[in-house]
């Protein structure tokens, strides 16, 4: 954002009005008959130097109605987010709104006040403008890039490369080693005991759900395993600490430097929110990582050792 803020800057207050020419560009301008631009002859006292208003530089001769519509020409970049309007752009508004000032505003077109079509950012000559690719490409990230053939040297430099210093399971780097990975470095290995402590819960949760005669009991139980899996690789560094006020005083005593946000009820009845100053990170991300890397385990041999054999059988 500072790099384009400065930019539309200079349009503004650094506007060269005459175009810097060379001898030979002079010469050029000189023996033109023709617009670069649209292509049709010139009448006469109708030729003029077009130019580039931020650096002075010649672009050609040009007619005068192209040369206007040259420079009152907005400059617009696209940029896409994919499935922004659900996700990234809430995000987005938030730091465009940090970099707003007298030459550079944010414009949204919405749908309501949490679906943003677009964003755009920017002057009246040039703007940023933020889309939602999703919007005409109705297909996930990884199966767009298995279509796109114009890029081979980006697919050659990024896809593929060796994996260094992951973590994982002893038991499901021994399947990876059968499928073909080659480890060519051990870096840290970390002894530890294993007990099977959560398959009572899990198998109860289980058999519950078979027993369920509704949906909603169904989804319950269902639940209870889901959520369990869940909080045990729960962010917690983005909660907010949020206080109920009746009495005017005690609102003053929270104007802090965490102030977040705050909604007023009635006039005596206000709800302040502030990020937190201090995390405690006590959740069991080790387990919920060793749940990942075994279903990840259990996908894998099912597909190269139950699928793939079978398709290869049939073919």
């Amino acid at each position: 954002m500072s790099i384009f803020k400065k930019i539309t800057y200079n349009i503004k207050h650094n506007k060269k009005d005459k175009p810097i020419l060379n001898k030979y560009e002079e010469d050029e301008f000189q023996e033109a008959t023709e617009c670069y631009i649209c292509g049709k002859e010139f009448e006469e006292n109708n030729k003029v130097r077009e130019h580039d208003h931020l650096s002075g530089k010649y672009r050609g001769a040009a007619c005068q109605s192209c040369n206007t519509k040259e420079g009152k020409a907005t400059k617009l970049i696209p940029v896409f987010f994919h499935n922004g309007s659900n996700y990234d752009f809430h995000f987005l508004i938030e730091e465009l709104m940090k970099h707003e000032d007298e030459y550079n505003k944010v414009k949204l077109l919405s749908k309501n006040s949490e679906n943003y079509i677009s964003i755009d950012y920017g002057s009246y000559n040039r703007k940023l403008r933020f889309l939602d690719s999703y919007r005409f490409m109705l297909k996930g990230l990884s199966d767009i890039a298995k279509s796109m053939d114009d890029f081979p040297i980006l697919e050659k430099e990024f896809s593929g490369k060796d994996k260094k210093k992951n973590i994982v399971h002893y038991e499901v780097l021994k399947d990876y080693i059968k499928l073909g990975m080659k480890v060519t470095k051990v870096y840290k290995t970390i002894s530890f005991k294993e007990s099977d402590w959560l398959a009572k819960y899990i198998n109860f949760n289980t058999e519950q759900r078979t027993k369920s005669k509704s949906d909603f009991e169904k989804d319950l139980w269902k639940l209870m395993n889901n959520s369990f899996y869940g909080k045990t690789l729960e962010d917690i560094r983005g909660r907010s600490e949020i206080k109920l006020l009746t009495d005017r005083e005690e609102v003053k005593k929270y104007k802090k430097k965490n102030f977040k946000d705050s909604t007023i009820f009635n006039d005596n009845f206000v709800a302040i929110e502030n990020n937190v100053t201090s995390v405690k990170f006590n959740k069991p991300i080790y387990l919920g990582q060793a749940i990942l890397d075994y279903s990840k385990q259990l996908m894998y041999d099912f597909y190269y050792n139950v699928v793939n054999k079978l398709w290869k059988k049939m073919n």
